[in-house]
């Protein structure tokens, strides 16, 4: 899917999300393919944001705050 964005030739946005990053081969994309820009945010903020995690497959069944300090040092 991230190659075929990429390789429009119609400028647009992708809301690739941060666990796009975690794939070796997406990462090369975007590095090799796009204008990149890192969101972030303090994890207490985060934390809040997405409160017990319900919709968000990297954080179901876990603690989300525990589960999102985990990610980061991961990406």
């Amino acid at each position: 899917m991230l190659a075929g964005l990429l390789a429009s030739d119609e400028p647009l946005v992708v809301g690739a999300g941060g666990g796009a990053v975690l794939v070796e081969r997406n990462r090369h994309l975007l590095r090799d393919g796009a204008e990149v820009v890192w969101l972030d945010a303090p994890i207490t903020v985060l934390a809040q944001r997405v409160g017990s995690g319900e919709g968000r497959p990297l954080l179901r069944g876990c603690d989300p705050f525990t589960r999102l300090k985990d990610l980061l040092t991961e990406r």
